[in-house]
């Protein structure tokens, strides 16, 4: 979803494209299952464990540019 803001909020087409390329290439990602090790869940966990890692960043970085986008706008 954090995705899908920042993509309502590009105005250039070329990005916009290049953005939704991203959000299809996470949905489509595969937890990697490492099966040399004694539980499935332990593979399972660490893919989750590091898409919400990713999930966190990213909503952190469009907060941050929001804020910057605003205190900008207000200077003007």
């Amino acid at each position: 979803m954090a995705y899908l803001e920042c993509y309502e909020h590009i105005v250039d087409p070329l990005e916009q494209q290049r953005l939704m390329q991203v959000v299809t290439d996470i949905m489509s990602r595969r937890p990697r299952l490492n099966l040399q090790a004694n539980y499935f869940k332990d593979s399972y966990v660490a893919e989750f464990e590091c898409l919400d890692n990713q999930l966190e960043l990213i909503k952190t970085l469009v907060k941050t540019q929001i804020n910057l986008e605003r205190t900008n706008n207000k200077m003007l």
